[in-house]
């Protein structure tokens, strides 16, 4: 890595090069993920989000289901 950022740069790279390539990286990142969350509705960041048991507990709180009823583990299997 650090001959490719040297052979880049035309100099060695030292420790600011490396600080302020992860600063663009993080904020490249940040900016990329605000984008992506503006574009998307609140269902399908949920869907991304959650997991299968995490969207079925979801139905089940809103279904009004108990919590015996849907035990996860061996015994509500």
């Amino acid at each position: 890595m650090t001959r490719s950022v040297q052979t880049t740069l035309e100099h060695p790279a030292g420790f600011g090069e490396y600080l302020t390539l992860a600063w663009l990286g993080t904020s490249l990142a940040t900016v990329a993920g605000a984008l992506g969350a503006s574009l998307e509705d609140e269902e399908t960041v949920r869907e991304a989000s959650y997991g299968y048991r995490q969207r079925r507990r979801h139905q089940d709180d809103n279904d009004g289901g108990s919590e015996d009823e849907h035990q996860d583990g061996p015994a509500g299997l």
